[in-house]
């Protein structure tokens, strides 16, 4: 390039060529016979490494070592595609019955079917036999309870000072197992249920001018009253007649509410009673 010349500006690098074949092996040559031997030189580069000779005899095997720690159990396989369904094979031999399994609950009731016509009708059967004759009015026992109270009752000092009209004395019982006294003296209780007559009637006065009143109580219900006004300070009646339905633990008795003037007499003689009898069943 001539001095004078000027140096253009530097191209741009080429791309990198493509590598080339790689060259066969040559092959490896005899060995020659050792030459003698030289003097020591100067130690030499080092050479090229030689060819690796013939394997030699196996060894003795050595002692088994210890067996190591298991390693991690490695992660699960891929499911495996299903196999072929084999053929059928003959049918085994019917094994006993098992127990009866546990009855299900019932079903909901079917529709009514439609009613049939009716059948013709049969032979009437023979008449059975008479039955025996019932009983006629006069073989009947009445069913009744009458008492009354062996004391007079009311505002007289002399009296007993009370509301309620004993039943101490009992004038006669038809039917023991339809009746029993309470307990205080002073109410009936019916030991079978039905409709009851019950009549009280007593006599009374008013020491001044004054009403005089009475009730039939059944189980602490008022059933009927007599009330009057007395003016006149004589002796009048009470008079009470009902038929009413009683269970057994409603007594009856009789409420004879203490006015200021009034007062009641006793049964001895028939001035006062209580009669209780037995009308019907309640059904």
């Amino acid at each position: 390039v001539p001095a004078s010349a000027i140096r253009g500006p530097e191209g741009d690098k080429g791309d990198k060529g493509d590598r080339g074949l790689t060259g066969l092996t040559g092959a490896v040559g005899p060995m020659g016979p050792a030459g003698p031997a030289g003097a020591a030189g100067a130690k030499g580069a080092a050479g090229a490494v030689g060819p690796m000779g013939p394997a030699g005899a196996q060894g003795l095997q050595g002692l088994t070592g210890a067996v190591g720690p298991a390693g991690p159990a490695g992660a699960k396989g891929a499911t495996g595609d299903k196999g072929a369904t084999g053929a059928q094979g003959p049918a085994g031999l019917m094994g006993p019955q098992g127990p009866a399994g546990v009855a299900g609950a019932a079903g909901a009731q079917g529709l009514q079917g439609i009613q049939g016509m009716t059948g013709p009708r049969g032979a009437d059967g023979a008449p059975g036999p008479q039955g025996l004759p019932g009983l006629n009015a006069l073989q009947v026992k009445p069913v009744i309870w009458s008492g009354g109270c062996n004391r007079h009752g009311g505002v007289d000092p002399s009296f007993d000072q009370t509301e309620w009209y004993c039943l101490s004395d009992v004038k006669f019982n038809s039917a023991p197992e339809y009746f029993q006294q309470t307990s205080d003296g002073i109410g009936l209780s019916v030991l079978i249920p039905g409709y009851y007559r019950i009549r009280f009637w007593s006599l009374a006065k008013s020491t001044g001018y004054d009403f005089i009143y009475a009730y039939i109580v059944v189980g602490g219900v008022r059933q009927a009253a007599t009330e009057e006004y007395i003016g006149d300070q004589q002796f009048h009646h009470y008079q009470m007649d009902v038929v009413v339905p009683v269970l057994p633990g409603q007594p009856i008795g009789i409420n004879i509410p203490a006015a200021a003037t009034q007062r009641w007499y006793n049964d001895i003689e028939g001035w006062s009673g209580l009669q209780v009898s037995f009308v019907g069943p309640l059904n």
